[in-house]
């Protein structure tokens, strides 16, 4: 009796779906070819009627779906077939840990196995990253690349020991890849700073040389290199200097180019696709994985074709490699990062005894400059005007939370001559250390927080001490919110 009531609702809704794109004159047959009872997803294979060409049903289908009131209703092509995901629930995310302990996955013989997700037909999908050999994850804020990341690092690192893979990670933007702080695979500690990245760069591009001139054999006893980028413009034109910028641009392409013949992949997340906001050709990484686009623009420059500004739902994205004739939908795999972090625990654990075989020595940020220019900042006698101009600079500063001296520069039209008043207010304890990009904390919160000489710096120059407490007050003012959110 079920099997009959089952039966009778997939031929209704097999007629329902039919009808619906027949009066967007789509005329299209439908096949029951699955039907998955835990996420109630049906699957149909679809067949164009005579007279209705393929891009008028992908044309209507969104249209098929508010008008219906699905919440999922997806078309792709496979092997030449085309297949329609049919249901009222939300796609289910695929589960990443179950995807790892799964059968498939470890009989998979590639040991740069990366778990993607699953297809139309919910099907898990793998990609080999040795035969990408690099790969690119475009989309907008949120909307999935960094798991795509973690997916990627996850599924290799769990079947491969630190001697038989090394790992990179330069994450200057979002801070995603703090998971991975001791996954034992790392040959650099990760990159937070754009400087120290591009010293991670550099000694990659060194290993790839070094790399080609030896015999196949050598070649191949050394473990593959993997290098991850999160948010990768942010970390190309986080650098100040145009001509640090283009030795980076250039050693990232020399890696993309010959990366392959040394057994170094790269794998990056960038918003959009296009030279001008990487900096760099990105011919080489023939892989893609392009989330939900606001515009076929950016789904045109990611996949060479458009159809991922249709795309809907988090995680979900068209995938193209040399492997593939036309892009393929995948919902992608995801892990709580509570979850990521505990797995890069046990695989610490599980890696114990196991030595790299390839390491870079930890950057270490050249401090020669900035000691000299203290040094000589105490030494130069300031004057009168240069007093008066500092003094001006403390007590707005004193209003605020937080600064940088970007900031600064636009709110006093001053030069890099901010720079010598940003060490001035560092040293007598008024600002903050710098940390990279961040902007430096205020510390003073009363006139007892100023050191004397600051004090009478400010008598000196006519700035009373009632007027330093009316900027501390404003301070006391404001809300929680940061005043500044430029890089120092």
């Amino acid at each position: 009796m079920k099997d009959k009531k089952s039966k009778e609702k997939q031929k209704k809704l097999k007629y329902k779906i039919e009808k619906a794109f027949s009066e967007y004159d789509a005329d299209i047959k439908l096949t029951l070819i699955k039907h998955d009872v835990i996420s109630g997803i049906k699957i149909f294979k679809l067949k164009p009627k005579l007279g209705t060409r393929l891009n008028k049903i992908y044309a209507c289908i969104h249209d098929v779906k508010r008008a219906r009131s699905f919440k999922l209703l997806e078309l792709s092509e496979i092997d030449g077939e085309i297949y329609l995901a049919v249901s009222y629930k939300e796609y289910p995310r695929a589960d990443l840990l179950k995807m790892l302990c799964s059968q498939s996955f470890r009989e998979c013989p590639a040991p740069l196995a990366v778990i993607m997700g699953r297809g139309i037909l919910l099907n898990p999908i793998y990609v080999d990253l040795a035969q990408l050999p690099h790969i690119m994850f475009s989309g907008p804020t949120m909307s999935g690349k960094s798991s795509g990341l973690i997916n990627l690092l996850l599924s290799i690192a769990i079947r491969n020991a630190p001697d038989e893979l090394a790992v990179l990670i330069i994450d200057t933007g979002a801070s995603s890849m703090n998971v991975f702080e001791e996954l034992p695979h790392l040959a650099h500690s990760i990159a937070k700073e754009p400087e120290s990245g591009s010293y991670v760069i550099r000694s990659l591009v060194k290993e790839m040389n070094r790399r080609k001139d030896l015999c196949n054999s050598e070649l191949e006893s050394l473990p593959p290199i993997v290098c991850i980028i999160d948010e990768f413009p942010s970390f190309i034109n986080g650098l100040g200097d145009t001509k640090a910028r283009s030795e980076l641009s250039d050693n990232i392409s020399q890696l993309l180019q010959r990366g392959r013949h040394s057994k170094i992949h790269m794998a990056i997340s960038a918003q959009e696709a296009t030279k001008e906001s990487t900096t760099i050709s990105l011919n080489n990484i023939t892989a893609r994985a392009v989330y939900a686009c606001l515009r076929h623009q950016q789904s045109q420059a990611a996949l060479g074709s458009a159809g991922a500004e249709k795309l809907s739902g988090k995680g979900t994205m068209l995938f193209t490699s040399n492997e593939y004739s036309e892009p393929i939908l995948i919902h992608g795999a995801y892990i709580e990062k509570s979850d990521a972090k505990q797995l890069v625990q046990r695989i610490k654990v599980a890696s114990e005894g196991k030595g790299k075989v390839f390491s870079i020595p930890e950057w270490v940020a050249d401090e020669h400059a900035d000691r000299l220019d203290k040094i000589m900042n105490d030494m130069r006698p300031a004057s009168p005007k240069d007093e008066k101009e500092l003094c001006e600079i403390i007590a707005w500063t004193l209003g605020q939370k937080e600064v940088s001296a970007n900031r600064i520069k636009m709110e006093r039209s001053m030069g890099n001559r901010v720079k010598d008043d940003i060490n001035y207010m560092c040293r007598y304890g008024i600002i903050s250390e710098s940390k990279g990009k961040l902007p430096r904390r205020v510390l003073v919160d009363s006139i007892e927080d100023l050191p004397q000489e600051v004090k009478e710096l400010l008598e000196r120059n006519n700035y009373s001490l009632n007027k330093v407490a009316e900027m501390l007050e404003h301070k006391r003012q404001l809300n929680g919110t940061s005043d500044a959110s430029e890089p120092v």
